[in-house]
């Protein structure tokens, strides 16, 4: 666990002053890969720019041959040979972007995300492969989130902090919104939750947007959280999110991911004013688990009916016709809790 944020070590190595003899950088040890021939990741300033970035070290064997940088108006990429067979990679931020933030969190996960490889080339490798996931995600244009996008976010947001960390802890819920490559909302040890949300009275139905997102095959337990939200009064999604960040308060590890996160999910403090009108409350929420003869529709559903040239599907299902499934609230909260 670090105990410092990136971005005030880089207000500090700002007010230090080195001269052209000096090595181009000053830094701060962050992380560094085990093994006999470890990558070096370091917190650092470049000199005589100025500029803030994340300086990656190995032997330069373990860089590949063909390193195709991505373009970005908003971050830099470069490389130096140093003296001992070793090389620098050098990622850092251009001055006046507004993406200083973005960039914090980006040059987190990217550090934690190389750090985890086998080996040393894939560390290096990595660190670059999603620099060029981030520049791909920036290059969208930034759009405030539509009225279905707020909702959505609002209902996963509700369950992380009213459920889930009150059941498991900040660091375990964070850590299962979202996770890479996943396919629900929330991915627990032992189980799987896909979030719902409806603002209409009464529930008429369950709105699914793949063949996955029902499909408990991909999991060990499948869960519908269903909140039926009123609105108008209550809690905004800045609200939310900043209720959250006073739970993590000084967790580094958990403020970044969280953060990171956040950005996935196209959330931008730029527009946080305009969704400050936007409230909601909780007016009821049920639970259902995904098993037997739930109305869902999955790929292997499409192999017995033999349509397996639909790749992809939306539908609605009838609320009524789940009943059967609904389970007690106390019995989901025991389950996440094993």
């Amino acid at each position: 666990m670090i105990n410092f944020k990136i971005s005030d070590v880089w207000n500090e190595l700002k007010k230090i002053n080195i001269n052209q003899n000096n090595s181009p950088f000053i830094k701060k040890d962050f992380l560094k890969t085990t093994g006999n021939d470890p990558v070096y990741l370091s917190i650092a300033k470049s000199f005589p720019s100025n500029d803030c970035g994340i300086l990656l070290d190995s032997q330069a064997v373990n860089f590949p041959e063909d390193l195709n940088f991505p373009l970005s108006e908003n971050f830099e990429i470069k490389t130096y040979m140093g003296d001992k067979g070793n090389k620098f990679l050098w990622f850092f931020l251009k001055k006046n972007t507004g993406y200083e933030k973005q960039f914090e969190i980006i040059c987190y996960d990217l550090a934690v995300r190389a750090i985890k490889e086998i080996n040393s080339k894939k560390t290096i490798e990595s660190f670059i492969n999603n620099i060029k996931k981030w520049q791909d995600f920036l290059k969208e244009k930034k759009e405030e989130l539509s009225d279905s996008k707020i909702k959505g976010l609002f209902s996963e947001l509700y369950f992380l902090k009213n459920i889930l960390i009150k059941n498991v802890g900040i660091k375990k819920a964070i850590q299962s919104w979202k996770p890479i490559d996943e396919t629900h909302d929330f991915v627990l040890k032992n189980l799987s939750i896909e979030i719902k949300s409806t603002t209409t009275s009464p529930i008429k139905k369950i709105k699914i947007s793949s063949l996955k997102q029902l499909d408990e095959t991909l999991t060990k337990k499948l869960y519908i959280y269903l909140l039926q939200m009123g609105e108008n009064t209550g809690d905004s999604l800045p609200d939310i999110i900043d209720s959250i960040r006073q739970i993590i308060n000084n967790d580094n590890e958990d403020y970044y991911l969280f953060e990171s996160k956040l950005i996935k999910e196209k959330y931008f403090e730029q527009f946080k004013d305009k969704y400050k009108n936007r409230k909601f409350f909780k007016n009821n929420e049920q639970f259902y688990l995904i098993e037997k003869n739930f109305p869902r529709l999955r790929e292997t559903d499409l192999k017995i009916i033999k349509r397996e040239g639909i790749i992809s599907a939306s539908y609605e299902i009838n609320i009524n016709a789940c009943i059967d499934y609904k389970i007690n609230i106390d019995d989901f909260y025991n389950e996440i809790k094993n």
